[in-house]
């Protein structure tokens, strides 16, 4: 008879194999240790994109501005013309 039960389910494994492979260590390679050389034409593409963008929203900004200034003075003008003809 068995003098110490075993509560776990788990099975018994016969050998206990390693995790880690015969090479610990190697030198890192270029790529690693400079990174990719950089690609001219995506970085240019890139900053292309991001400044076209921030110009046209800038535009859009000043346009719109523009036009409610366009649009506050005519009815400043409406008004006055208004209050004007009431007063005489």
């Amino acid at each position: 008879m068995n003098l110490n039960p075993s509560h776990s389910q788990t099975p018994q494994f016969g050998n206990n194999k390693s995790q880690t492979t015969a090479i610990l260590h190697r030198e890192p390679t270029y790529e690693e240790m400079h990174g990719k050389p950089a690609n001219v034409f995506a970085n240019i593409s890139a900053f292309l994109l991001i400044a076209i963008t921030v110009l046209a929203l800038s535009y859009m900004y000043l346009r719109s501005s523009e036009k409610e200034i366009q649009f506050q003075e005519e009815q400043s003008l409406a008004r006055q013309a208004e209050y004007k003809g009431v007063n005489q």
